[in-house]
């Protein structure tokens, strides 16, 4: 009986502050965390980055959100960019070690992101230009910037510690969601797990991330296309916009790595 007092006495005063999951949200938490660990074990940081650039996270977190996609969706793109030049910078220029780095950059992440949910103007005529200026950023970025192979690193940890520590990430992402509404999509889960593991080699992620922008953003203008406009359910909208994703991500990537290899052979 005073077992039974004890167990009741816990739930009333801590069933509140805990943190209720729903389907969307035990799916992935399990997914990314899976996820990320598999690619933690992949020695070249490309793969990585493309890993971490996978529409996978965003996928999950979308379902569990619930909420359309909108201009927020958008924003929060420019937003993963700044956390991965954040991280970098901190952690190349002021010699910031990358777990403290990575810290910055989310909480860089989740201070705008918390600050301007549900104020970001939802108009058409600007969700329209706000696609247009990602696709154009990120191509020009794509076409300018240098390319180098970086430095191959695969974790020591053990799969099971790994798995864990990942787990911890996503759940601190759950537990937010709420509060970044548009902006928790695309949220650096997959990113802040490549940033630690791809830590000597920072200007690959960010590297990557053009692409990123350039598929990115159709994949979101379909996706309001067939949910807001035509009714189509959020399983067919989701399955529309990640193939529409592929279409354009996987050759940028081929593209990618021709650009790596000629840049070995000229440095050669």
């Amino acid at each position: 009986m005073f077992a039974s007092l004890s167990s009741l006495r816990f739930k009333l005063v801590f069933a509140p502050m805990l943190p209720s999951f729903s389907f969307y949200d035990i799916l992935l938490i399990i997914c990314v965390s899976l996820f990320g660990t598999v690619s933690s074990f992949v020695r070249d940081p490309q793969i990585k980055a493309v890993f971490a650039t996978l529409p996978v996270p965003f996928s999950l977190t979308w379902l569990a959100v619930g909420l359309p996609v909108d201009c927020a969706n958008v924003v929060s793109m420019f937003l993963l960019l700044a956390y991965v030049h954040t991280t970098r910078i901190a952690h190349m220029k002021f010699n910031v070690p990358i777990i403290p780095s990575i810290v910055i950059g989310i909480a860089l992440y989740v201070g705008v992101g918390a600050l301007i949910a549900g104020r970001v103007p939802q108009h058409e005529w600007l969700f329209d230009v706000l696609c247009a200026l990602s696709v154009l950023v990120g191509a020009i970025m794509l076409r300018t910037q240098q390319y180098s192979s970086g430095v191959a690193y695969r974790t020591p940890l053990h799969p099971a510690a790994k798995f864990s520590a990942i787990v911890f990430v996503v759940i601190a992402l759950v537990s937010i969601k709420k509060v970044l509404q548009g902006f928790a999509p695309f949220f650096p889960t997959m990113n802040s797990v490549t940033s630690y593991e791809a830590r000597h080699s920072l200007p690959t992620q960010c590297r990557q991330i053009p692409a990123f922008l350039v598929a990115a953003a159709p994949m979101l203008w379909i996706m309001r296309l067939f949910e807001v406009h035509l009714g189509q359910s959020r399983g067919v909208t989701l399955l529309a916009g990640v193939s529409l994703y592929l279409v354009v991500f996987l050759p940028i990537n081929f593209w990618i790595r021709r650009q790596i290899v000629e840049s070995q052979r000229v440095t050669k």
